[in-house]
C-alpha cells in the first residue's frame, strides 16, 4: 500500500469524523434551543391527560435525551446520502424522483 494512499484515507476519514460530529452537535443544538424550548408548553396538556400534576425529572430528562439524539441523528442525513451517493447506490435523478416519498415520510 502507497504511502500517499494512507494518508488520503486517514485525511478522508477524519473529515468525516469532523462533519459527523459537526452535524450531530448541530442537531442537538438545535433540539436544545429550538424545538426543546417549545416542548414545555405541552407539560399541562399531557399530566392533565394522564391526571397527574407534575412530571418528575427522570421524565423530563428521558425525553430530553431522547428528542437530542434523535435530532442529532436526523441532521446526519447528509453524510448518509453523501456516501450513498459516492458508492452509487442513489443518484441526483433518482433523489428527484423519489422526493415526494421522502417528503410524505418526513
Amino acid at each position: 500500500m502507497a504511502p500517499d494512499s494512507t494518508r488520503r484515507r486517514r485525511n478522508t476519514s477524519g473529515r468525516f469524523v469532523g462533519f459527523s460530529t459537526l452535524f450531530f452537535a448541530l442537531g442537538a443544538l438545535f433540539g436544545y434551543f429550538i424545538v426543546f424550548s417549545l416542548t414545555p408548553a405541552g407539560f399541562p396538556e399531557m399530566s392533565a391527560r394522564t391526571s397527574r400534576a407534575v412530571i418528575t425529572i427522570d421524565e423530563y430528562f428521558s425525553l430530553m435525551v431522547k428528542l437530542l439524539l434523535g435530532i442529532g441523528a436526523v441532521f446526519e442525513t447528509p453524510i448518509l446520502i453523501f456516501f450513498l451517493s459516492k458508492i452509487g447506490v442513489i443518484n441526483s435523478r433518482w433523489m428527484l424522483k423519489n422526493f415526494k416519498y421522502a417528503f410524505l415520510i418526513h
